[in-house]
């Protein structure tokens, strides 16, 4: 069995659709529930956002 953890997982699904979709900018959010109620948010972005004031 292999273990995977929270993080590798939202890069993982982040590089996967960054390599398919060729976005500027995209952002992923991860949001993993687990028993006993701990709850964990990954959030994994790639590229910068095009801001006007910059």
């Amino acid at each position: 069995m292999k273990a995977f953890f929270y993080e590798n997982v939202t890069n993982r699904i982040l590089e996967d659709l960054v390599g398919i979709l060729k976005p500027r900018w995209m952002e992923v959010k991860g949001e993993f529930t687990v028993r006993g109620g701990v709850n964990s948010t990954i959030i994994a972005r790639h590229g910068k956002l095009y801001n006007e004031n910059t």
